[in-house]
């Protein structure tokens, strides 16, 4: 039986969806993110949980295949512009759809909260593209990719490392074949707190008394490719640009434990048919690069798989040197902040605003004075 507490648990839900009697159900911690528990009088020690986490068991046959890196612009640039970076996801998402496929990914619903979420049309496309600054949830996608892959229809699955290994530890239980499934993981700085996430979208309805309407955690209709700006808008009419909240992410000061030791940070370690990302430091790769401030997708291939979807999309690619590539992107875990603890007992203490105020950009000029004599202190890196 499944015990959470004593594994490196990244709530990828595997063991939720696996179970055959419903035993397991999902607690938010103090901190804002989901663990399972196990509802004894449901148990039947059958033991498929532990069979399904990746914390427990190994893949088995791990296909092997030349790590190849590629830059990637899509060829419609009103799609590009919808998307984070190049547009990589949403070409490989209509290869899949075109061909009566399903698609799965991240996307926000009507409560903002973001969920791992099945399309079937090229019209809905756009609810999974861009990047989501929170860890989503899974829910039970798993089942319904199982369900599709059963059917015979072609699967294409993106999101974070940690959620695809649950996957395919799940399908690898279930002894379901996976010859119809593509996955497709991103280049992460880890997940922040879905708790903390809420608690941020509450801050703004309250300092602009309204209800919030939409949000784009990074918006590049508003100042391009490469600053970061979320964006919120609400139903007084209100239009809100701020970063505080990539700062909560940049800073690692609230990220889920096991990303401070997150073992899929090698690109040889990842679990997926592709890896996409955004392709910084793509000028330095290749000097003759037109940087249109509009963006460029990275993405890494890992299998023949990937590989074969890649060069069917409606994308430009040129190949690119990996490890040059990779270099400008996460290649180690978050660092954990020396003031982790006292970030979260301010939050416990004295509330979310204040801990923001703190420990983040949010605090203004004088935050940034302490941050930089910190950083010279090398008490914060």
């Amino acid at each position: 039986m499944i015990n959470s507490a004593k594994i490196p648990c990244s709530g990828c839900l595997s063991c939720l969806n696996i179970c055959p009697r419903d035993a397991i159900s999902l607690a938010v911690d103090e901190r804002g993110f989901s663990y399972p528990v196990v509802n004894q009088g449901k148990c039947i020690q059958c033991g498929l949980c532990e069979k399904a986490c990746p914390c427990y068991t190994a893949l088995e046959n791990v296909p092997v295949h030349e790590i190849k890196g590629w830059g990637g612009i899509h060829e419609n640039n009103n799609v590009r512009g919808k998307s984070q970076s190049g547009g990589a996801f949403a070409a490989l998402a209509e290869v899949v759809l075109k061909r009566k496929g399903t698609v799965y990914g991240a996307a926000i619903d009507k409560d903002f909260e973001v969920k791992q979420k099945r399309i079937v049309d090229l019209s809905e496309i756009a609810l999974l593209q861009g990047s989501k600054y929170v860890q989503s949830n899974v829910e039970r996608t798993f089942t319904e990719c199982a369900r599709d892959l059963l059917a015979g229809k072609e699967v294409l699955y993106s999101g974070t490392s940690c959620i695809i290994d649950g996957l395919l530890h799940y399908l690898q239980t279930r002894h379901i074949n996976t010859v119809g499934l593509t996955t497709v993981d991103l280049i992460c700085h880890g997940v922040p707190s879905p708790g903390l996430y809420k608690e941020n979208l509450k801050r703004l309805e309250n300092i602009h008394n309204s209800s919030l309407l939409s949000l784009n955690f990074r918006d590049k209709g508003y100042a391009g490719w490469h600053t970061h700006c979320e964006t919120y808008q609400f139903h007084n009419g209100c239009i809100v640009h701020e970063n505080y909240w990539a700062e909560v992410m940049y800073s690692h000061i609230a990220l889920r434990e096991c990303c401070y030791d997150c073992k899929y940070s090698e690109i040889v370690k990842r679990p997926a048919d592709l890896t996409i990302a955004d392709f910084w430091g793509v000028e330095k790769c290749h000097p003759n690069f037109k940087d249109d401030n509009v963006g460029c997708s990275l993405i890494i291939t890992h299998t023949e798989k990937g590989e074969a979807l890649l060069k069917q999309a409606p994308i430009n690619l040129f190949e690119t040197d990996t490890e040059k590539a990779v270099s400008c992107n996460m290649t180690r875990p978050a660092h954990k902040p020396k003031f982790y603890d006292a970030f979260w007992k301010d939050y416990h203490n004295n509330g979310f605003e204040h801990a923001l105020k703190k420990y983040t950009i949010y605090g203004g000029t004088r935050f940034r004075v302490k941050r930089k004599i910190l950083k010279v202190l090398k008490l914060w890196e």
